[in-house]
This record gives C-alpha cells, structure tokens and sequence, in this order.
C-alpha cells in the first residue's frame, strides 16, 4: 500500500459505484470501459472464458487469456501458466478495483502486461444488507442475484449468489450460468487479519456461435455456420476455488502475509471435429514481508518474499460425432489424444523503495522466475511422446519518481517482463 503518486507505474482505480451502479454486471468487461492503455474484448459468447478477455497495452492473445495477473483480495486467479479464466469475477461484489499497466513481473510474475486486483465491498460496520437484484432484457436474458453482507468490530462477510440465463441474439448461442461468492474476513487482534475466498462458477453448458466469416453472414438469418449445431459446438465447465490469506503487523511499518489457494476446474468442450476434456487441479502459496527501516535520513521500504505455484491438467481429445438426429449431448469419437499436461515454479522476489525528501523516490528489484512443464502421454499408440521444459528468467526493474504537487506524478522507469507459453501452446 502507498501513495499513488509515488507509484512509478501508470495505475486505474476504479470505484464501486463506477463497477456496480447502473450496470448489468453481466461480464467484467462493463467494468473497465474508460480505462486507458487497456483493451477488453466481450464477445458475449460464455463458452469462451466466460465470453470476455483482456489485454493490457499488447495484442489480444490469439488462445485464451493471458499476459495479465489477475488477484481477488489478495488470491491469484491466474494459473501457473500464465493463464486466467475469468468467469469467477463477481462484479456485485466488488467495492474498488486496480489496474497496474505495464511490465509488473518482479512482484507479480508470470505477466507481462499488468495487474488487476479485486477487492471486496463491505457494509460500515454495524450494518446488515440483504441486496436483491432483479433483470429482464431482450433475446432471453434474465438475470436474479441476491447479495447479504455485514461488519462487526471483529468480522466481516459477504455471500453473493446468481444466475444469468440468455438465448443470446444468434442461433446456438444460449448460456445459463450460475456464481456464488463468499469472502470472509476476521481480526482476532488488533494486529493480525484472516482472509478468506470461495467462488463458484458453474456453466450446464454454454453453446458457440463461434466466429463467421463475410461468406458464412451474408444471406444468413441465423448468423451462424450449420456445423456450430450439427457438431454441437460449446462447453460445460464447473470451476472453484478458495483461498485464505494471513497477514500479521509488527512494529510500525513491519508486516508478513502469507496466502494459499487451490482450483478445481472440469471442462467439457466440443469444438470443431474434436471434443476436448479438460480435470484441472491447481494450488498455490506466496510469502511475503514488508519492513521500513531507515539508512542514515533515508527510509527504505523493502518487500520480499516468493511465489509457489502447480498446475495439473487431465487432457483427453476425442473426435466429435455430431449431435445426434434428435438432439442432445454431442457424441465422442475416437480418443486422438490422452495426456497429463502439469506445471510448476518457484519465484523469489525482492522490491525496494527508497524516499529521496518529500519529492523524490527511487525503485528497483528484481525476480527469479523457474518453471517446469511437463506432458506425459497416456495414448501411446504411435509411441511415447512425452516431454518437458524448464524455463527460467531474471526479471529487474528500476524507476524514479518526482512529485512537484499533490496532482502531478513524473516517473521514468526501466522493467523486464517474463510470460510463459501456455500448456496449450
């Protein structure tokens, strides 16, 4: 935490009422409109990640979502990968979010283009709110979301639940999704916190309209290819995950927090001439202290600590048979691939901050970054093609920054940024 003008990066802030008045909280992209630097692609299709994406000053990825960290009070949705799936963002919930721009990999790693993070909204303390909402709009849609929060001295909560159902306005575009969302938080002394994060994200099945070309739109009513249908193009994904976090204040300017967090996620996804099954398991721990001591008439702030992170992937691509004469699910054909894809790294980090008078501050710090991905093949028909890879990647940064008054911010700075292929790629 500190000053933004002392921040030597460009950052967004983004209040609750900018997130949640006037909107229909329907994708994450509604969010962020305005925020420059920042590109979001909301394709309204939930059968891809949630039917959003975003890039922070980059090309948009041609797979996914990636090149940005994405954290819920202080738990990472983004895998060891380098990848994001979105679709647990719950916009009711959100009381401030903020966007780092730019490279960010010494505290952040695996993220090239910036930062997001989500930080709940709770009530003043003393007050209990139930909040209802209810939508109706065009093309099916409808939305009912009930949210109940409270504050005490001691403790905190939120639990928020929803469902959205739309038929979408093109052919074989229909989505019913379900969240819910509970963020606990707890001060058992004056100086120690406990936080913790569940979120559920479930989608029956979300069907695909997929892409058209100029060819396939013209002349076409439904705005869809014929074999989006015939091969029962979309996804069924279940996703959770929880996190908890424990942060403890020392002496004045002294702070240790410590977070873990692990996901579940199933996805079923028949997509052209395939259908992909994808068992994720993922966990992770990040350590790290906050101490300001001072060189001479100099004080420093210096963050250290490291990340650990795994990832699991169950992969298996079968051929995709079509939907059958009278409807229903799409048919597996034969299996074409069958293989544990698993990730996993070890980040030590350092970052410090040293205050030059009132005016002037100096950063700089630095990351290791060490991952090992490995595929173990479980179809061995054509023989085994395992394999693996170890990367690795120091990533430093250093800025300056002055500050002539309370309303203007001058920095310079020079960062590396270290991003990973996905296991997909």
């Amino acid at each position: 935490e500190q000053d933004p003008a002392r921040v030597p990066n460009a950052v967004a802030v983004i209040e609750g009422d900018a997130i949640q008045a006037f909107q229909r909280r329907a994708s994450p992209a509604e969010a962020f409109t305005g925020v420059p630097g920042f590109y979001v692609e909301n394709r309204r299709n939930f059968s891809l990640s949630g039917g959003v994406r975003f890039a922070i000053r980059a090309p948009m990825p041609r797979f996914g979502m990636r090149g940005v960290q994405i954290l819920q009070d202080g738990v990472p949705m983004t895998m060891a990968d380098g990848t994001t799936e979105p679709t647990n963002i719950d916009l009711a919930s959100l009381g401030r979010i903020e966007v780092l721009r730019g490279p960010s990999s010494v505290l952040y790693g695996n993220s090239a283009g910036g930062v997001i993070t989500l930080q709940t909204e709770f009530p003043p303390p003393g007050r209990f709110f139930v909040q209802p909402d209810v939508q109706w709009g065009s093309y099916g849609y409808q939305q009912q979301q009930v949210k109940a929060s409270a504050t005490t001295p001691r403790a905190s909560y939120l639990v928020s639940a929803s469902r959205l159902q739309t038929d979408g306005f093109r052919a074989n575009s229909r989505a019913d999704v379900r969240r819910a969302n509970v963020v606990v938080r707890a001060a058992p002394s004056s100086r120690t916190e406990i936080r913790g994060v569940f979120n559920l994200y479930d989608l029956p099945f979300g069907e695909s309209a997929s892409t058209l070309t100029l060819a396939d739109a013209r002349d076409n009513p439904t705005s869809v290819r014929p074999q989006a249908i015939t091969q029962g193009w979309g996804e069924s994904t279940t996703q959770q995950q929880a996190g908890l976090t424990l942060e403890h204040q020392f002496s004045a300017g002294h702070m240790v927090r410590a977070t873990a967090w692990g996901v579940w996620r199933d996805v079923w996804n028949p997509i052209p001439f395939s259908v992909i099954s994808v068992d994720r398991r993922a966990a992770g721990f990040r350590s790290e202290y906050t101490g300001t001591l001072d060189a001479g008439t100099v004080p420093i702030t210096v963050t250290t600590g490291f990340d650990l992170s795994t990832q699991h992937d169950e992969r298996a691509e079968y051929g995709n048979d079509g939907v059958p004469a009278g409807g229903g699910r799409t048919r597996q054909g034969a299996l074409q691939l069958a293989q544990l894809e698993e990730v996993r790294s070890v980040s030590p980090f350092v970052h410090v901050t040293a205050r030059l008078g009132q005016r002037w501050s100096l950063t700089g710090g630095a990351r290791y970054d060490r991952y090992r991905f490995a595929a173990t093949d479980r179809l061995l028909a054509d023989g085994d093609q395992s394999g693996g890879r170890t990367l690795d990647a120091v990533s430093p940064m250093a800025g300056v920054t002055f500050v002539p008054s309370s309303w203007l911010n001058l920095y310079a700075n020079v960062a590396t940024a270290y991003q990973t292929p996905t296991t997909v790629e």
